[in-house]
């Protein structure tokens, strides 16, 4: 009898097959793992703008009805990581779409731009507190807050979304 030497055809198609499982999971949680981190991030960026605007108008009797994004940016009041134009004073998110902070007389409104839908239905299901009193995602009807996870759903329809909080 011959003893075999090597790795036979068979065993080196159960190996390749073993270790596509493993990259195939691997990369099924780290999606997981970016739509979450996208989610807090933008909540967290949500509630510290509102705190910045409320900081920085406390004294006011309104919000004006302009972008206040220039005044934001002075105030260091967006985090480093978000790119920003000095000129136009354009604050570009995560996913490449814009951030828009504007006065609109007694109240305010936080804009973003290119959210995922994942992200934009996770992040209306979690925000909604302390002074955020609805949304509007892509141009449609406002909700108040807090957004229940089946009006999320419904609102946060497109492959992409713009969503609006507005705030007192």
């Amino acid at each position: 009898m011959k003893k075999q030497l090597g790795i036979s055809v068979l065993e080196v198609l159960i190996g390749l097959a073993v270790i596509g499982l493993v990259v195939a999971g691997v990369a099924g949680l780290s999606t997981t793992a970016f739509s979450n981190q996208g989610t807090v991030g933008m909540t967290q960026e949500v509630a510290q703008l509102r705190n910045a605007v409320k900081n920085i108008y406390s004294r006011q009797s309104g919000y004006g009805t302009a972008s206040l994004n220039s005044q934001l940016i002075d105030a260091k009041a967006f985090p480093e990581y978000l790119a920003f134009n000095p000129t136009t004073f354009v604050v570009t998110n995560s996913w490449g779409g814009t951030i828009a902070v504007t006065g609109a007389t007694a109240t305010y409104t936080i804009g973003y731009t290119d959210v995922p839908k994942d992200v934009c239905l996770k992040h209306l299901a979690q925000a909604g507190a302390g002074g955020l009193t609805s949304v509007t995602v892509n141009g449609g009807t406002a909700v108040a807050a807090p957004v229940s996870p089946s009006a999320a759903q419904t609102a946060c329809s497109a492959a992409t979304n713009a969503v609006v909080w507005t705030a007192s």
